[in-house]
């Protein structure tokens, strides 16, 4: 069974309005914290690729 780790993250509010934007555009409507998790499992894979199609280089 995986266990979460709860952590807070501070957001300019322009990144916060796009945020809460995005939320409300979605039916049914999507929690900030779903959104930023969203992201943020999906981050490492994403530099990963950037990465190796660029050589190595970032």
């Amino acid at each position: 069974m995986s266990s979460k780790v709860r952590f807070s993250v501070s957001l300019d509010q322009t990144t916060n309005q796009a945020i809460e934007k995005l939320a409300q555009r979605h039916k049914p409507e999507l929690s900030k914290s779903y959104i930023v998790e969203y992201a943020l499992v999906r981050f490492p894979d994403a530099m990963e690729a950037k990465q190796l199609g660029a050589g190595g280089r970032m």
